[in-house]
């Protein structure tokens, strides 16, 4: 696929950026041990910088979670754009075969524009991943107070926006853009959105495409609703969008986002900056006055703090320092960033590949007493640079692979996870990249990062001492690895 004009490669210093100031920033990510995915730099409608953590490269297909709301956004203003729905709409309107028999007034005033900001009238639709119904609970859930009076994020009310664009379109929403925006930017044709159990696009969560494709959308909301010079979404809607319209004052701030609100699924930022912001720092930040772009994908969750992260970084080492005219060319720092971005790979977690504890329990089976994760036994095979990690659960014999001093990749075993549709199993195990490292020489960590539509990553500590093994499994993942979540202690068999 040619790549949009806009995206051409510049160099830093033609932009107003120092090359070593770029460099400064991979650097303090990587030192802060951000498990980083792709980014993309953007100035004056150009790439400085453009770099993948391997196996991830341009072409993967990532799961941008809430950033998703901000495709939501863009097509309810394309509807607006067309007359097909106003902002100042009451949504219950619309949706007459899913309301109780006794509407609550407050529900019952609540607006497209609402929604928008995340001040509907109550504090959260209550449904869970099992609900079938997921847009039905949004309306029997009982108001708690007037809407448009208070911010509280509430993914079910833009799930609920991306159902009226498909009921009003009669398609998946991504369709409905295609034609007015997203194949005009160069959107990936192999793009699309997990499904709710309802059968409408997961728009709060769900959609699955390119860094780059986030950077397109982005991009078009940094020059309001302009793409290569033609306005694809009214100007206006799009300044409204990316401008505060609700305090947010029930969240706590960083530095970075101080002087914060919400706009229409977008959050503003410090600067006159506003963003896309999906869980595990799927981030497009975008700082009109400085005309500056900056994209991510990542998996942070376990980093309870890894946006302000990133953000603070971004504004330390580049924004804050950024020039208005060109700067001197600087071919050698140029040289070497572009070999650091070449050389680019998913981050090993802290340990040593070998220790002499590995010779003494390789090829042993260890019995578990009764744990809350089921898991009955255990199996490590050690080999020169991989461990087989073999155990036995309710659903029985599971297996996988991990390197060692390195990423090895396989198929987390467990199965029964969604895979397009939520509640739908997937036919295999998510993709996983998988490490071992001994962090105490009697000590050793599993790191499980699953890549696949949904991230996540899972820990498991085990420590050996004599016959027996205790473990202790962390997951961090929103819906699944729930099975491996506690303690557990074990003893050689004879």
């Amino acid at each position: 696929m040619n790549e949009p004009a806009e995206f051409s490669r510049m160099s830093p210093e033609s932009m107003g950026i120092s090359t070593a100031h770029i460099q400064e920033f991979i650097h303090e990510l990587t030192e802060q041990q951000i498990n980083m995915h792709g980014f993309i730099m953007i100035r004056h409608g150009h790439a400085v910088a453009e770099g993948y953590w391997k196996p991830f490269d341009a072409s993967f297909m990532h799961r941008m979670y809430s950033s998703s709301k901000s495709f939501v956004s863009t097509a309810i203003g394309l509807m607006a754009d067309e007359g097909r729905l106003s902002l100042s709409d009451k949504i219950a309107a619309y949706f007459p075969e899913l309301l109780p028999k006794q509407l609550d007034p407050r529900m019952a005033q609540m607006t497209i524009r609402d929604l928008l900001m995340m001040a509907t009238a109550h504090d959260g639709a209550h449904y869970s991943k099992k609900t079938e119904g997921w847009t039905r609970s949004f309306f029997h859930t009982p108001a708690t107070h007037l809407p448009g009076t208070f911010f509280h994020y509430d993914t079910s009310g833009t799930n609920c926006l991306t159902a009226l664009v498909e009921k009003l379109s009669g398609m998946p929403f991504l369709d409905y853009m295609r034609p007015r925006l997203l194949d005009q930017i160069g959107f990936s044709r192999d793009a699309f959105c997990i499904q709710i159990p309802d059968g409408y696009s997961f728009g709060g969560s769900g959609v699955i495409c390119t860094t780059r494709d986030l950077a397109r959308l982005a991009y078009v909301w940094l020059n309001r609703g302009k793409y290569q010079g033609k306005q694809l979404i009214s100007e206006q809607y799009i300044r409204d969008a990316s401008s505060k319209q609700i305090y947010t004052d029930v969240r706590p701030f960083t530095d970075c986002n101080r002087n914060s609100g919400y706009g229409y699924q977008a959050w503003i930022l410090r600067d006159n900056a506003f963003a896309f912001k999906g869980m595990g720092s799927q981030l497009a930040i975008s700082l009109p006055d400085r005309d500056f772009l900056f994209v991510c994908t990542a998996d942070t969750q376990s980093k309870s703090s890894g946006d302000d992260l990133i953000m603070q970084s971004l504004w330390r080492c580049v924004i804050n320092r950024m020039s208005d005219q060109p700067l001197p060319e600087n071919p050698a720092r140029q040289a070497e960033l572009e070999e650091q971005l070449a050389n680019l790979a998913v981050l090993l977690p802290e340990g040593a590949a070998t220790s002499p504890c590995a010779a003494m329990i390789s090829g042993k089976s260890y019995t578990l007493a009764e744990n809350r994760m089921g898991i009955t036994r255990m199996k490590f095979d050690f080999a020169a640079d991989s461990l087989l990690f073999s155990y036995a659960n309710e659903q029985g014999d599971k297996q996988i692979k991990l390197g060692l001093g390195r990423y090895a990749e396989d198929r987390f075993p467990q199965t029964g996870y969604s895979g397009r549709k939520i509640n739908a199993p997937a036919a295999d195990g998510y993709r996983c990249l998988n490490t071992a490292a001994w962090i105490e020489e009697n000590k050793l960590q599993l790191t499980i990062h699953a890549i696949d539509l949904y991230f996540g990553n899972l820990t498991v500590t085990l420590s050996f001492k004599d016959n027996a093994v205790s473990l202790y499994m962390v997951p961090r993942a929103e819906w699944f690895f729930t099975e491996y979540s506690g303690f557990a202690v074990g003893f050689a068999e004879e």
